[in-house]
Order: structure tokens, then C-alpha cells, then sequence
């Protein structure tokens, strides 16, 4: 793109506007940044960050953005794509302070190294953060380096902790010492769960399984649990992210995360998947903040059995 230029940061190689200089930088999760004259446009880069995956690294850069601006909201659609050897995930934003304009930040990831880029500003356009987006590539030492790191397990492993349970088709890894709960009674939706329930009988953190749903795609399904929630199913349901994911056996696959209560203090996940003929759904909600390795070992485990 006119007046950009490509430059590199610990073996991730991006574009920067020419005419911006490089500056201090604020807070922990960045290692670069670069500035308009006006200070109105802004790059930021975070070489390597410890993250579980990109996933998680986005909400990372996310929870940093929010805490440092005012009115920081998500747009759109969250994607992820491969390129070459590499996952890129996009997911865009708006702020009003200190910087009023769009935003993109993205993830990208090789292995278990993660490096984020962000860029916003009034004066960005979206054909140049899509330009930014198309740039990235890595050095060979950020590959070595990202695939001399241990990969997730595969998706028949259980992980620690965990047991590989199957119902009604559906096969998940369950956190141990969960309680078998059969859904939610009466339920023609939710007809499988687990939860994790205290001393005083309470549920603080639950697992649903809708192993085989009526509409004809993930997308059709996903709006109608999201119109449920939001008449009455899940109390004070937003959702915060979107996501497509790449699982084992799925012809297609999306996580959405959301918070839920009266003050959206309750965090939970929701994802629904289909092989080309079922559609299924499983969500995970938990009073508070959930727990990101049972949400990891789901997302790794789901699949359907062949009766």
C-alpha cells in the first residue's frame, strides 16, 4: 500500500505507515508501537504473548483495550484463517477515547507462540487494515521456535482431569467430580448435562449437551438458542465474541462467548457444530468467571459417535 512499509518485530514481519514514529510503550502486553504526528492513529504489537491459544490471546488484548479506553465495543463477526503454516484471527472493534475511530486487532499464531497486532485510529481505513491483515509473515526463527513447542492433545485424548463421556451421539470431555444432572428437566433442547454443584447444593458451573437440533445449519440453530436466551433462558444473555472453528470431524463449527446474569457477571461459552448431517450444541456457563481449561478440553473433545 502507498506510503507503508513493512517492518519486522522478533521475527514477525508487518506493515506500518511511513510516516508514523515509533514510541514508548504502555502497560504489559505490548512490545511496539508506532503513532500519527496528531496522535490520533496508532499500531501496536505484541511479539510473543502467553496465551493458551489465539483465542485466548485475543481476549487478552481485548481485557487490556477495555480497561485502558471508553467506549470499546466488538463489530462484527470474529474469523480466523490459515495462512501458510500460520492462524490469523481478526476481530474488529470501536473506541471514543482515546482514540475515536475503528479498530482490528489480530492473532497471529504458529503453535503455542502468539503475536497480536493492533491497529486503529479515525484517520485508518478499512482498505488499509485489511492491507495490514494480508502482510503478515514470520521469520524462520519465530517458526522453529513455535514448533518446538508441545501441541494440544488430539482430539480422542482426555485431558487431566477430565473423562470422555458419550450421550445420545454426542462425546465431550467432562471435568471429574462433575454431577450427571440428565439437561435441564423438561427440556426437549437440553436433554444432556454435567455440573459442578458445592456443599450447599448450589450449581456453579454447568455442562448442556443438545445432541441432535432441528434446524438445518449451524447458523439457523445458533440464532434460535441466542433468541431463547434472550426471552428468558439465560438470564441477562450478551454476547461478547463469535468465533469458527476448525474441529476434527465438523464440516463446520462456531464458539460464542457470552456473559449472562444481571450485571453480565457470569461468564459461559456456547458452541454448535455439525458433521454435515446432525447438528448439536453444547454450552458451558459458570456463576462468575469460567474456567478456561474446561472450556479447552470441550472445544478439543467434541465430537459425534457413530451408533
Amino acid at each position: 500500500m502507498q506510503g507503508w512499509e513493512t517492518t519486522e518485530v522478533d521475527g514477525l514481519s508487518f506493515l506500518v505507515r511511513s510516516d508514523w514514529t515509533r514510541g514508548d510503550v504502555e502497560g504489559q502486553v505490548w512490545t511496539g508501537r508506532w503513532d500519527s504526528e496528531d496522535g490520533q492513529n496508532r499500531l501496536l504489537v505484541a511479539s510473543d504473548l502467553e496465551a493458551d491459544d489465539a483465542y485466548a490471546a485475543i481476549e487478552i488484548a481485548m481485557d487490556a483495550a477495555r480497561s485502558a479506553t471508553r467506549g470499546y465495543a466488538p463489530v462484527g463477526t470474529r474469523t480466523a484463517e490459515r495462512v501458510g503454516d500460520l492462524l490469523v484471527v481478526r476481530q474488529d472493534y470501536r473506541t471514543s477515547w482515546p482514540l475515536n475511530g475503528d479498530g482490528t486487532v489480530w492473532c497471529v499464531s504458529s503453535g503455542n507462540r502468539h503475536a497480536l497486532v493492533d491497529l486503529s485510529g479515525a484517520d485508518v481505513s478499512a482498505e488499509e487494515r485489511d492491507g495490514v491483515g494480508a502482510s503478515f509473515s514470520v521469520s524462520e526463527s519465530f517458526a522453529q521456535e513455535a514448533s518446538a513447542v508441545a501441541t494440544s492433545a488430539a482430539p480422542q485424548d482426555a485431558p487431566e482431569g477430565t473423562a470422555l463421556l458419550e450421550r445420545s451421539g454426542v462425546r465431550l470431555a467432562v471435568p471429574e467430580g462433575w454431577y450427571d444432572t440428565d439437561g435441564i428437566e423438561g427440556s426437549e433442547r437440553w436433554t444432556v448435562g454435567w455440573a459442578m454443584i458445592d456443599d450447599d447444593e448450589i450449581i456453579q458451573a454447568r455442562l448442556l449437551v443438545a445432541p441432535s437440533m432441528p434446524q438445518e445449519s449451524v447458523s439457523l440453530a445458533l440464532a434460535q438458542i441466542e433468541v431463547d436466551h434472550q426471552a428468558g433462558s439465560l438470564d441477562g444473555y450478551t454476547m461478547r465474541s463469535r468465533t469458527p472453528l476448525t474441529l476434527a470431524g465438523m464440516t463446520e463449527a462456531v464458539r460464542t462467548d457470552f456473559v449472562s446474569g444481571d450485571a453480565g457477571e457470569d461468564q459461559g461459552c456456547l458452541w454448535v457444530f455439525t458433521d454435515g448431517t446432525t447438528v448439536a450444541a453444547v454450552q458451558y456457563n459458570c456463576v462468575g468467571q469460567l474456567d478456561t481449561s474446561v472450556r479447552d478440553a470441550v472445544e478439543n473433545t467434541l465430537a459425534f459417535v457413530t451408533v
